[in-house]
């Protein structure tokens, strides 16, 4: 799914992270980052930080 989104996107060069976490980390990850209680079903970083 993600290819055919960045070929649909005309992407053909670059660089891409994906990582899956349960439920505990992405919610230490939302308090730590974004200061918001409970799980989130996706967080995004830019790729260099």
């Amino acid at each position: 799914m993600i290819l055919q989104t960045l070929r649909s996107l005309n992407i053909t060069d670059g660089e891409l992270a994906v990582l899956f976490v349960g439920n505990r980390k992405i919610e230490r990850l939302n308090r730590e980052y974004f200061n918001k209680k409970g799980p989130a079903s996706v967080i995004s970083f830019p790729y260099l930080e």
